[in-house]
């Protein structure tokens, strides 16, 4: 049998490392995608709810909003609630 030398065995553990940083930045990649696309799904129904409201109120009144007015009112929107959820979790602890 051969016997290794100090710096073959380093050499391996350096492998493995490597190996399983590799793999944790994979498993971060993933759930970082995961997320956003969440997060886009998320702001897209804020969006598409904010429009129905616009275009029901509009009816109402006889008014057109202008696609800036509803993205801007949909962004405010979504910070808003971003906003509250905050508070509300550091509230919980």
């Amino acid at each position: 049998m051969k016997k290794h030398s100090s710096y073959q065995n380093y050499s391996l553990h350096t492998n493995d490392v490597d190996k399983h940083r590799c793999l944790w930045y994979f498993k971060f990649k993933i759930c970082l995608y995961l997320f956003s696309l969440f997060f886009q799904r998320l702001k897209a129904a804020v969006h598409y709810t904010v429009a129905e409201i616009c275009e029901e109120r509009g009816k109402e009144c006889d008014v057109t909003f202008a696609k800036q007015v509803i993205s801007a009112l949909s962004e405010a929107t979504f910070r808003y609630s971003q906003m509250m959820s905050r508070d509300l979790e550091l509230f919980a602890k």
